[in-house]
């Protein structure tokens, strides 16, 4: 056996010996042999981790996300412990969905700090990011409230903003569902009656589905208007069709849970002068009108 291999194999062994007393000493004597086992393991799968979680006013959970929001004392910032964008994504679409709800931010602060009204200029900060990230600050509102024992000794504290959906004012409610129920779109059509451009129907539709959702027995009504180039009866027949593409793109996005009527006027009710441009262009146009 050469001296090489001599060498090599008295290492295993020397290190062999080294680790096992290491082990027996650090384990059996002075016991900080740290060995996960399954009672360790379901000790950490019950650690909770702080959640940023998004409620009615009722308490109804919303949305949860595996993130929080920190807060530290005697400043009004607040920090996101990560990227915020899917909290706010989820806070835009919600609201956007929800044409009758407002989002509620509601900071903490505590009378041990030295600043004033820390609880509206930490919500005040928030509404800010969001407004920053395209949500309607009128559906934003603040609010604050104190706590005597919120930090934690690092002066910081994951539970210093609540976020939660409430009911907007009833009036303004009734105001939008009255527009929403007696629409005028003015969209353009191809020859063959497609719709050239969606974008008012893609706005309106998320208040559509709102509404249907609200009055599952609403019934809608979908008329169209021509001017008054061409023959009368041709004009009936294209304001139909239209009526009848609208209806199509509605149902193809969703609204297909309640009663969907067309019919057309053609060029018989004019709401602007048939004679000019401007007026032909207004009075083509589609009516949506739903009945609760």
């Amino acid at each position: 056996m050469s001296n090489i291999s001599k060498a090599l194999i008295t290492f295993v062994v020397w290190a062999t010996i080294a680790l096992t007393f290491h082990h027996f000493v650090s384990n059996k004597i002075f016991d900080n042999c740290f060995v996960e086992t399954k009672s360790t393991q379901l000790i950490l799968a019950n650690i909770e981790l702080p959640k940023i979680i998004v409620t009615e006013i009722n308490n109804d959970t919303i949305f949860v996300f595996n993130e929080s929001i920190s807060i530290v004392k005697n400043t009004d910032s607040i920090f996101f412990t990560s990227d915020n964008s899917s909290v706010t994504d989820s806070i835009k679409n919600y609201l956007s969905n929800n044409y009758d709800k407002n989002l509620t931010i509601t900071g903490t602060f505590s009378s041990k700090e030295n600043l004033e009204d820390l609880g509206f200029k930490r919500a005040e900060f928030l509404k800010n990011m969001f407004i920053t990230s395209n949500i309607n600050p009128d559906r934003i509102e603040i609010y604050q409230i104190e706590k005597t024992e919120i930090f934690k000794e690092n002066n910081t504290t994951n539970n210093g903003i609540k976020l939660a959906f409430k009911n907007r004012n009833q009036l303004l409610v009734d105001s939008l569902e009255t527009n929403i129920s007696n629409k005028i779109l003015h969209l353009n059509f191809t020859d063959n009656f497609k719709i050239i451009d969606s974008l008012q129907l893609n706005e309106y539709i998320p208040y559509l589905k709102r509404y249907s959702k609200k009055y599952p027995t609403s019934e809608i009504t979908i008329t169209g208007h021509t001017d008054n180039d061409g023959f009368y009866q041709n004009n009936l027949v294209k304001g139909l069709n239209w009526a009848n593409t609208t209806r199509d793109f509605l149902m193809n996005k969703g609204l297909n849970t309640i009663p969907i009527i067309t019919n057309s006027k053609g060029e018989a009710e004019p709401i602007a002068n048939k004679y000019t441009e401007e007026g032909k262009a207004k009075n083509r146009r589609i009516e949506i009108k739903i009945i609760k």
